[in-house]
């Protein structure tokens, strides 16, 4: 799913030559309605969306740097679930992480 819209969004992106991930990095007012398009995009075409932060390339960044994952996976996992609610997918989407307990030693 991380890889999936990851290279959607950068493929989406191309004409304004900017990459997902720099796009998140950005804060101006151009940014912010860029960055609502390219999760509205995301969400029509894909049916989900996970900001770059929780991308599985950015997990892999933060265990380099052995930082503890697991809230982060938590929230990622619960972001992804509700980035479709009231969308075409919520009903695929609802409760898909429900049996994942990242606590369980």
């Amino acid at each position: 799913m991380s890889e999936k819209i990851e290279k959607y969004a950068n493929n989406a992106l191309v004409d304004d030559e900017i990459t997902f991930k720099e796009l998140w990095e950005m804060d101006d007012a151009d940014a912010v309605e860029l960055q609502e398009e390219a999760q509205n995009q995301c969400l029509e075409n894909i049916g989900y969306f996970i900001e770059p932060k929780f991308l599985f390339s950015f997990v892999i960044e933060s265990i380099k740097r052995k930082e503890n994952i697991l809230p982060m996976l938590e929230r990622s996992l619960k972001r992804i679930e509700d980035s479709t609610l009231g969308q075409d997918s919520e009903e695929d989407f609802g409760g898909l992480f429900s049996d994942i307990d990242l606590a369980s030693p």
